[in-house]
């Protein structure tokens, strides 16, 4: 039996929402279908890519900026003395998933900002992926990076 949910923007198959935790259910919110997939793909890589510019652009400058290598849908940001930021696109739930060597694991859910850009958002507590990333490296560098939200591509 399948059951279904309405969330804004579209209805999601319950199956994989649900867990048993403690034997109640609870249900996870995640996007479901108000983005085309292929619209999805292509704003999830151009995310990636503008945050490789912005810390490819601070190396030189920035020493602890060890590596930054981007890798098929995953950008790794080798920071000495902090750790590993891993950004990573999922596309069975459509999300942009961070590892933060500082504020640890989020999940970002891809909306459309107020100027038609991309805003991906931790729907566990609202923070913006941009802003979460320019407060880290902000003290990390001492220097406050820009990361330019993208356009959502269109399919």
């Amino acid at each position: 039996k399948l059951q279904f949910l309405y969330l804004i923007g579209g209805w999601c198959d319950l199956h994989d929402t649900m867990m048993l935790q403690r034997g109640l259910f609870r249900v996870q919110a995640r996007r479901c279908g108000s983005i085309p997939f292929t619209t999805y793909q292509r704003t999830i890589r151009d995310t990636l890519e503008t945050v490789c510019e912005v810390l490819d652009d601070e190396v030189e400058e920035h020493p602890q900026i060890e590596e930054v290598t981007p890798m098929d849908g995953v950008l790794e940001i080798d920071i000495d003395g902090v750790g590993t930021y891993v950004l990573n696109k999922q596309d069975p739930r459509q999300e942009l998933w961070l590892s933060s060597p500082v504020s640890g694991p989020s999940q970002f859910a891809l909306s459309r900002g107020p100027a038609g850009e991309a805003v991906w958002r931790d729907p566990s507590n609202g923070r913006e992926l941009n802003s979460l990333l320019h407060a880290e490296f902000k003290d990390i560098l001492d220097k406050d990076l820009t990361f330019p939200p993208v356009s959502i591509a269109s399919a």
